[in-house]
């Protein structure tokens, strides 16, 4: 089984990629699976994995992150929860011969980032091997490939205006302010990029969906 996931700006086109990556490789008539169709529903609200040994420990590391955030927040509490029941279901699910393929259009890194949303992540954690052992084991995987997409700041901002998304922490009302949260959250991912190290790590940009997903075929070996 080998694992994708996708890292990058909002509206950096990461979802629209890994949605046709994902028609693809079916098409080609692998076993593949977008991780939001396998994981269980409100999996964050769910204690079972917390009585999971590799679940727990991950979780640990990651409450202390949350608290070097400086901020509490239900957002940082599920984004925490995601990480390491991410960690822990992968673990379970790399015994099924059934799958050929799971993708993430957003996954550990991005989750990470999110929880520093607006701040630069401490260079404390970047360096603390206790929090992110287990992340970064996770990173050293044969099967495990992050898949960094890039895209020129302007049309980044003009993706991000014409989504329709109620919230969107990146759509503002002053053009300067989007792009410097914007490059703000493009440092962020290359810090945590950079910390944990991935053993495979590909940068592709995405000015083309069917050239981007023939560079990450041809990485993975497909």
């Amino acid at each position: 089984m080998k694992i994708i996931e996708f890292c990058g700006n909002p509206g950096s086109g990461k979802s629209t990629v890994c949605t046709e990556l994902l028609k693809q490789l079916t098409e080609l008539g692998f076993q593949a699976y977008d991780y939001n169709d396998l994981k269980q529903p409100k999996y964050y609200k769910n204690i079972k994995y917390l009585l999971q040994k590799d679940c727990r420990n991950t979780f640990r590391e990651l409450l202390a992150l949350r608290k070097g955030s400086g901020v509490f927040s239900k957002r940082n509490y599920i984004y925490s929860f995601k990480c390491a029941v991410v960690v822990t279901q992968l673990k379970q699910w790399e015994e099924k011969e059934a799958i050929d393929y799971i993708l993430f259009d957003e996954g550990i890194v991005q989750y990470i980032t999110t929880l520093y949303h607006g701040v630069n992540i401490p260079q404390e954690f970047l360096e603390s091997k206790d929090i992110l052992n287990s992340i970064k084991n996770f990173y050293q995987k044969d099967n495990v490939y992050l898949i960094n997409c890039v895209i020129e700041e302007e049309e980044n901002v003009n993706r991000l205006k014409k989504r329709s998304r109620e919230k969107d922490r990146f759509l503002l009302e002053d053009d300067k302010d989007m792009r410097e949260a914007l490059q703000l959250k493009r440092n962020n991912l290359d810090s945590v990029i950079y910390a944990v190290n991935p053993r495979n790590c590909i940068t592709i940009k995405l000015d083309n969906t069917d050239d981007a997903c023939n560079m990450v075929k041809n990485y993975i070996g497909v």
